[in-house]
């Protein structure tokens, strides 16, 4: 089966010296459009007899926009984000603890260690939760409610979902 890819030319040349269009001051831009039809190879076709209904058609790319860029949990990006941050601030000056960072956050002390503790998921979890395909089951509360996970990223990856 041959497949053609049909593109619109355009030729336009200015008459006068003004914009495009006619103006009130005589001035227009004339254009020509020549359609032109190529063979190519890179086009799907489809025949017209299983072409789905406008409305189906519509949906299906809603579906595979949806499956393609999952809806990303901005609760759990802001913990990964928070986690982030107390570890940075933890590097930058080796003489801080999590109870000053915490008091400086205005949080209780156990919940900047539960935090601090969520970044050394396994960079595939992470990986996963920045682009939005984590489980979904998959929730901010259920990853704070016990963040002693194991040190083993693929014992991770069972315990939340992920395997």
């Amino acid at each position: 089966m041959r497949r053609f890819a049909i593109s619109l030319q355009t030729n336009c040349a200015k008459s006068g010296g003004g914009s495009i269009g006619a103006s009130r001051h005589g001035s227009a831009e004339t254009c020509s459009f020549a359609p032109s039809v190529t063979e190519s190879r890179n086009f799907a076709t489809v025949d017209p007899a299983k072409r789905p209904a406008a409305n189906s058609l519509r949906w299906s790319r809603r579906e595979t926009l949806a499956r393609r860029w999952p809806k990303r949990a901005p609760s759990l990006l802001r913990l990964l984000i928070r986690a982030n941050a107390i570890r940075d601030r933890l590097l930058a000056d080796r003489s801080l603890t999590l109870e000053e960072i915490a008091k400086e956050e205005k949080m209780v002390a156990s919940y900047a260690t539960r935090l601090f503790r969520l970044t050394l998921l396994a960079p595939n979890i992470v990986g996963a939760i920045l682009n939005g395909n984590q489980p979904p089951e998959l929730t901010a509360r259920k990853l704070m409610d016990d963040t002693r996970l194991p040190l083993d990223w693929n014992e991770q990856r069972r315990a939340l979902g992920f395997a």
